[in-house]
């Protein structure tokens, strides 16, 4: 798994690029299926972070809204919600 620390910097990063980083959403499935609450928020964040198109994004989103933490549950929802009004 990867390191934490690692994971906000790429998100920080990931994030400056927004919508030009849209190809990056694939790349972040594997980590909607990692043992880490705080990864899967942070993947949630992300894709929140890039705005891609809602079709890239909704398969990782609509998994994360049945996570079993609620603040993973919540911020997939805000982030589903939202992408459509980019």
């Amino acid at each position: 798994m990867p390191k934490l620390h690692l994971v906000r910097l790429m998100r920080e990063r990931i994030a400056r690029l927004g919508n030009k980083a849209a190809s990056a959403v694939s790349a972040l499935m594997p980590l909607v299926d990692g043992d880490s609450d705080y990864l899967r928020y942070l993947t949630a964040e992300t894709i929140g972070a890039i705005k891609p198109p809602v079709d890239k994004a909704r398969p990782l989103l609509e998994k994360l809204q049945n996570d079993p933490n609620p603040i993973v549950r919540a911020s997939a929802e805000e982030v589903l919600k939202n992408i459509g009004n980019y």
